[in-house]
């Protein structure tokens, strides 16, 4: 039961996160691009959008439907779509730092080398000191913000 509650949480923290990027938006930002060059803001609102529509089937019915045909749109698993909402709005807000320390050990299990292509960039580079959100979003080929002070990655 602990882990189910655990899971629960991360969860609940990843969608508060993914939310408070969501309120960023507006209809006149919904041409911007996003950290993935193929994505625009709408195609990535609406592919979250899709995204929260399966889990609550999934909850609801106890199955899911199948996903969406090709060219409907990217495929993928993005853990941190939140990230790149409020990029594409120009608010650049970091993976809290608790959620990212959980994902950030999941994230190679999730996204190998085999799936990666057609889904995420290669990894980006960061030093050892860099937070584990940006950690976590280097991870999954974005380049995370500088930190304040002129320190360049």
């Amino acid at each position: 039961m602990a882990s189910l509650t655990r899971g629960l949480q991360l969860l609940a923290a990843a969608v508060r996160y993914a939310l408070a990027g969501a309120g960023l938006v507006t209809p006149p930002s919904l041409s911007r691009p996003t950290p993935c060059a193929e994505w625009d803001l709408k195609l990535l609102v609406d592919h979250v959008s899709d995204s929260a529509g399966v889990l609550h089937q999934a909850i609801t019915a106890g199955c899911a439907g199948l996903p969406p045909p090709p060219g409907d749109g990217p495929p993928g698993l993005d853990p941190v779509h939140g990230w790149d909402i409020s990029v594409a709005c120009g608010a650049r807000r970091p993976v809290p730092p608790g959620l990212a320390a959980i994902l950030l050990p999941l994230a190679p299990l999730l996204i190998s080398p085999a799936t990666r292509p057609g889904l995420f960039a290669d990894p980006v580079p960061v030093p050892a000191w860099a937070s584990p959100g940006d950690q976590l979003v280097a991870f999954l080929g974005r380049q995370p913000q500088a930190p304040p002070g002129g320190r360049a990655w």
